[in-house]
């Protein structure tokens, strides 16, 4: 009899010890899962904070001024050691008119659009015409991995007035 309570005693200790650890295991789980949200929610808030920088262009009509202000702002993006590269797009129409501007869509990936775009701001001329030109923000695309804005487009809309 003795040693059938004392059976019953070692039985209850290493229940009790299963359960504290159990325990201890299911607060570690908790606390873990917590940080990991509060980190996804943080990564959540930078993705929006900074889409927003783009997305509010988002279909409105835009000056050639405020094209190249986007542009700029790209060009600065792209200048810092972030993993988010931004391509920007803008287009101009046949209907422009111009001899200045050479109809077509330049895209900031490729070298002689950039070039082109770098011609529109070192001259006086060229950017006096652009500027008066109109613009609709026609798309803000992401990247499929980290959410991220990853190319903004422009078409010309209206001549200048």
């Amino acid at each position: 009899m003795e040693n059938a309570s004392k059976a019953l005693i070692m039985a209850a200790g290493v229940f009790l010890a299963m359960l504290v650890i159990g325990a201890f295991l299911y607060m570690w789980n908790a606390i873990g899962g917590y940080a990991q949200e509060v980190e996804n929610k943080k990564l959540t808030e930078q993705v929006s904070a900074f889409n927003m920088q783009y997305e509010s262009y988002l279909g409105r009509v835009l000056r050639g001024n405020d094209v190249a202000t986007v542009v700029n702002k790209v060009r600065n993006n792209n200048q810092k050691d972030t993993p988010n590269q931004v391509i920007w797009e803008f287009t101009i129409s046949p209907a422009a008119n111009m001899l200045v501007f050479t109809p077509g869509t330049y895209v900031s990936t490729d070298t002689n659009s950039n070039n082109y775009f770098d011609s529109i701001i070192s001259n006086a001329t060229l950017y006096d015409e652009f500027i008066q030109l109109y613009f609709v923000c026609t798309g803000v695309e992401y990247d499929s991995t980290t959410g991220y804005a990853n190319k903004i487009s422009f078409l010309q809309r209206y001549l200048k007035q």
